[in-house]
């Protein structure tokens, strides 16, 4: 689809055309219609409190781990220090992200998900 346009791509073709017509009113109003569309941020958001936690689990997990050491989620929910108060569950989504950033290695045993350091 190399024809496929844009709808900012539209509104500046519509502006040019209304400026082309003498119709400077309409072109001035399609103009700042452009305007909003550039003021609208990208999707760069700022990560929220709950993401800054855990970027700071994930990093005391990474550094608690061992080379050549199997872990499961229970394990290091049970003896990470920085895991000490969170459910098993919540640990393994971390190591599960840990894992999908290619910092583990996920391996999965006998319906079991065992992570190595990568």
């Amino acid at each position: 689809m190399s024809n496929k346009t844009t709808i900012r791509s539209q509104f500046v073709e519509i502006r040019d055309v209304l400026a082309a017509c003498g119709r400077n009113d309409l072109a001035e109003f399609m103009d700042g219609r452009i305007a909003q569309m550039s003021k609208k941020s990208p999707s760069v958001k700022k990560p929220t409190p709950k993401q800054v936690e855990n970027a700071g689990i994930k990093d005391a997990i990474i550094e608690w781990m061992d080379y050549d050491v199997e872990y499961t989620s229970k394990s290091v929910a049970e003896n990470c220090p920085a895991c000490t108060e969170l459910t098993t569950n919540r640990v393994a989504a971390l190591l599960s992200q840990l894992g999908k950033a290619g910092q583990l290695e996920v391996k999965d045993e006998k319906h079991t998900k065992v992570y190595t350091l990568a």
